[in-house]
């Protein structure tokens, strides 16, 4: 996973986070998530993309 882009906060004040990812069918993806810390980023991302 990317750092966190503390630059460009979202409405909700919460930073962007930046991720790069595979899916559950290998294939490439990427994003931004909204989270205070890198463990909700990583929750978000995993809701986004279950396997």
């Amino acid at each position: 996973m990317k750092q966190q882009d503390t630059s460009s906060p979202s409405a909700s004040g919460k930073p962007r986070w930046l991720y790069q990812a595979q899916d559950a069918n290998g294939q490439p993806t990427e994003g931004f998530v909204h989270a205070t810390t890198a463990e909700e980023a990583l929750q978000a991302i995993t809701a986004l993309h279950p396997r």
